[in-house]
């Protein structure tokens, strides 16, 4: 068994959780008032993952996040697929340890992606990684894709409350790079 599926197979009473009662859900993604929290969330991550260059592309459909940090270890990936129990939770230093931080691109994207030189994989139901094939050309990054397919922003807001959020992220990521793509 692959350590995405041993993960998948830890977080599934968890689902069964979030799906009966979805009220949580809606307390995990209504934590942070601003919607577009998550911007910093993943320059927090690459900076505690040692990065020093992070790009953002923003496209009609989607969010693309790349960092040169640390790749993923299994406790990233049990740390990003869990509620409460991140990776920093004892880490007094560390932004972010209080493990829901990364739950904020829900309120955008269902089915976020993460490919790193160790571990391919989306989320799907807050808390299951699936595995995904590698994704080629990615080389010693880390790459996050947020599809927008939640049903309930519209993508309008959606790039206007990311492009507010790029402008006073404020971390110590050396090079943080903002590519836009609009049609």
């Amino acid at each position: 068994m692959s350590v995405i599926d041993e993960v998948r197979s830890e977080r599934e009473d968890l689902a069964r959780v979030l799906e009966k009662h979805k009220g949580i859900r809606k307390i995990v993604e209504d934590l942070y008032p601003d919607s577009a929290h998550f911007i910093y969330e993943l320059l927090q991550n690459a900076e505690d993952a040692g990065a020093t260059s992070a790009k953002f592309t923003l496209q009609e459909t989607n969010l693309v996040f790349e960092h040169n940090g640390r790749p993923f270890e299994r406790g990233d990936i049990e740390g990003i697929t869990d509620i409460g129990e991140g990776t920093k939770a004892t880490a007094d230093d560390k932004i972010g340890r209080f493990g829901v931080g990364f739950k904020a691109v829900f309120a955008y994207s269902e089915t976020p992606h993460i490919w790193s030189p160790t571990f391919s994989f989306k989320i799907s139901g807050l808390v299951l990684p699936v595995e995904l094939d590698r994704k080629p050309g990615i080389g010693k990054k880390t790459r996050f894709e947020f599809p927008f397919n939640n049903p309930n922003p519209h993508f309008s807001s959606v790039v206007g409350r990311i492009e507010a959020n790029a402008a006073s992220a404020g971390t110590s990521v050396a090079v943080v790079e903002w590519i836009y793509e609009t049609p």
